[in-house]
């Protein structure tokens, strides 16, 4: 660069209590020779106490071997980078990253001069963090395992439901819970008289054959009726040995009719807990084998006589039937349990369409074909079947119903019957596919976590943030607001499927859906936000209905609102939407708050804490790049070199006070004297570069003379009275010849 004109400047120096960062010199020991005013914050001592310090009288020895690592390198010639925790004298601890170049006289490493940022802050964020992150794989884990345990519940349930036989239940039982959770001694007793008989057995060495039911936890739950589950078995008076080294028990009672009737029993040995968890999965199969003890001694009882069955049939929870084969699939018998489970009365049915299977008028077409063919299948090999297939329900719902029969041969092996019983399963379902769903919720909202606490760009975030929220939620629109603090009003930052123009409205504390959940910091929605009296005006033109809004929390600090709508769904949000959303609204206000602190630090990196223009950092970086476009595209380019005229003479008379308040008015005027594109800064101490953009030496000239004049007239009111200065100012132009080609 070429300077046509003159600068003023011929020296200058940095001034450290101006530079708005902590700066501390060391020795070549690790002894404090220099410290500025912003020490005092950070090491929590004021300066003449810190000078002569060691810095290992503010750390752990662990702490200070890292300063000794990084003082070895600097010995080297190298600038470090690093971070160290450090403890003050009032016991606090701060976190601090640190920019050390080293000092030489000739080749004698004698010290090293450190730049000192306090990110204490940032680190409590990524600590909390972390700390949600890890809340939030709990949850993800433990709705995994309640699938894995919802499945195996179901395994063992598809097993016992088959089966009609008394004796092959209980070893059917005993068999599939042994294998499919991996208990180690499992036995079913059915009770006798005043005595407990074992039915069936696996892992046990020494058997009790019959045990009295006022003896042992088995006859403590025949007596009570009531499930018993023993994390140390030993521990219980009731308990009876028959292995030394079993640790727990549980014992479940299982009815026939609501009568009890025997007891399923569990123990764990060689120091394996049973947990809670294996209880209520336990408790759940004991209720099953006593639907299957009622159904497997109604159906032997069936088989006696023909009244019998229809009798007890006429008691199933379920659809008991008899379709007659050798008479085109017609209907012989249903019992009650068809009105009740699809609305329709037998005559209702349509004859045409009776098929295989009594309800063949009513399963869904998608469901048809397989049915028929598993029927045909079983009634060829003689062999029971199980279909699992929808319906639809007289009142227009879909049902979920499962199938179990069994063809019935005549003397002469001919298939003549098909005797069946079919059930309800469809709140079961609901179930399982609102746990799978869970599940996968809690995975998705994992998944964004990450995502969102990697995204550092506050803008993108916040986008990124309403929009998957929006999607999260299932609903149309969404925006996202945040607290300025100063003003105590939220400001609507970022929008999803909403009109460009509210982006930007503000709204006070209190006011409408958002302002309100601001104000109190609780979760609400509202079924229809247009006739809702309490909406906020700049949504008057907005068709709102259903409105969920959220706050921001970070340690039970408020720092904005988060919503979700539908344009046209009036239904309130379910308690699991409400929760999920709460749990993605947490990792976003930390995620948001994290954003703000990154762009905090980047502001801080190149802005002057005490005028608000660029630093010399940036100057050095963005002047770079003006040159370089200049040079490209052969554009004029020109710097203004301002000095305020005797500054050092001003503070020794008016005090430092008064001195940064000249520096703050000059660069005020500075600032409003130039346009958006031209470029002001701090140089160092009095000194600031401009630099003016598509601008010729003229041009700059009067640029020049304009805000001299305007710093010149302008005063400041201080306990001194009205105070003002002058300024000198270099105009200097690029010169596009010393670089061409």
């Amino acid at each position: 660069m070429s300077l046509n004109t003159p600068s003023p400047i011929s020296n200058y120096s940095l001034n450290p209590e101006t530079l708005g960062v902590c700066i501390v010199v060391v020795d070549a020991e690790e002894q404090i020779i220099y410290a500025n005013s912003s020490a005092e914050t950070i090491f929590g001592l004021p300066i003449n106490q810190l000078i002569r310090k060691r810095l290992n009288e503010f750390t752990t020895p662990a702490t200070f071997e890292l300063i000794k690592q990084q003082t070895q390198k600097r010995r080297s010639g190298n600038t470090n980078i690093y971070e160290i925790e450090i403890i003050r004298p009032d016991g606090e601890t701060r976190n601090l990253y640190i920019i050390a170049t080293p000092r030489f006289e000739g080749t004698q490493y004698i010290g090293a001069t450190g730049v000192l940022v306090d990110i204490t802050e940032q680190k409590c964020i990524e600590k909390s963090l972390r700390e949600n992150q890890e809340n939030l794989r709990t949850l993800y884990d433990t709705a995994q395992h309640h699938v894995s345990e919802l499945s195996l519940v179901e395994r063992v349930h598809t097993q016992i439901s088959k089966e009609i036989e008394v004796s092959e239940l209980f070893r059917t039982v005993v068999e599939a819970v042994a294998e499919s959770f991996g208990y180690t001694q499992v036995s079913v007793y059915l009770l006798r008289d005043e005595c407990l008989v074992m039915q069936y057995q696996t892992g046990y060495e020494n058997i009790l054959t019959s045990i009295p039911i006022n003896k042992g936890i088995t006859g403590k739950v025949i007596r009570n009726g009531q499930a018993i589950y023993l994390e140390n078995a030993k521990s219980d008076p009731d308990f009876i040995e028959a292995t030394e080294d079993v640790m727990s028990e549980i014992c479940v009672p299982f009815f026939d009719r609501g009568r009890i009737v025997g007891v399923f029993n569990v123990e764990s040995v060689k120091g394996v807990k049973l947990t809670e968890a294996d209880f209520n999965s336990i408790k759940l199969l004991g209720e099953q084998i006593s639907i299957a003890i009622t159904r497997a001694n109604l159906y032997e009882k069936l088989r006696e006589s023909e009244t019998s069955y229809r009798t007890l049939a006429n008691n199933l929870p379920g659809i008991v039937y008899r379709v007659h084969l050798e008479k085109d699939g017609a209907i012989e018998f249903f019992n009650n349990g068809l009105s009740e489970l699809t609305g329709f009365a037998p005559n209702e049915l349509n004859k045409d369409r009776m098929g295989l299977s009594p309800l063949d008028s009513l399963i869904v077409p998608q469901d048809c074909k397989k049915i028929r063919s598993a029927i045909q299948f079983a009634i060829a090999q003689d062999q029971p079947f199980e279909l699992e297939y929808r319906i639809r329900h007289k009142d227009g719902n879909l049902r979920h119903f499962v199938e179990r029969g069994r063809p019935i041969q005549s003397s002469q092996n001919n298939p003549l019957y098909i005797d069946g019983f079919i059930f309800d399963i469809t709140e079961h379902k609901q179930n399982e596919e609102r746990l799978t769903r869970a599940a996968h919720q809690m995975e998705a909202l994992y998944t964004t976590s990450l995502v969102i606490n990697s995204n550092t760009n506050l803008s993108s975030l916040l986008s990124y943030v309403v929009k998957q929220a929006v999607l999260m939620s299932g609903t149309s629109t969404g925006c996202l607001y945040l607290i300025n603090p100063d003003q105590q009003i939220l400001e609507m930052v970022a929008s999803y499927n909403l009109p460009p123009s509210l982006t930007g409205i503000k709204l006070q504390l209190g006011e409408g859906l958002s302002g309100k959940v601001a104000q109190s910091g609780e979760t609400t929605f509202v079924t229809n936000y247009s006739d809702w009296e309490g909406h906020a005006i700049p949504f008057e033109q907005v068709t709102t209905r259903r409105v969920l809004a959220v706050p921001l929390k970070v340690k039970e600090h408020i720092i904005g609102v988060i919503n979700v709508a539908d344009k046209k769904n009036t239904n309130p949000f379910s308690m699991e939407e409400i929760r999920l959303l709460t749990l993605f609204a947490d990792q976003a206000a930390i995620a948001v708050e994290n954003a703000q602190l990154y762009a905090r630090l980047e502001h801080q990196a190149i802005v002057d804490e005490l005028t608000g223009l660029y630093n010399r950092r940036a100057l050095m970086e963005l002047g770079k790049r003006e040159v370089d476009r200049a040079r490209r595209f052969q554009r004029p380019l020109c710097a203004l070199f301002i000095d305020i005229d005797h500054f050092k003479q001003f503070n020794d008379q008016y005090g430092h006070t008064a001195g940064d308040w000249l520096l703050r008015s000059v660069a005020q005027n500075l600032r409003n004297g130039i346009r958006d594109i031209d470029l002001a800064s701090r140089f160092g101490g009095e000194e600031f570069i401009i630099l003016l953009t598509e601008t010729s030496i003229d041009a700059a000239s009067l640029v020049a003379e304009r805000l001299r004049k305007q710093v010149e007239t302008t005063k400041i009111s201080l306990p001194q009275g009205k105070l003002g200065a002058t300024v000198s100012i270099g105009v200097a132009q690029l010169d596009q010849k010393k670089f061409s080609a």
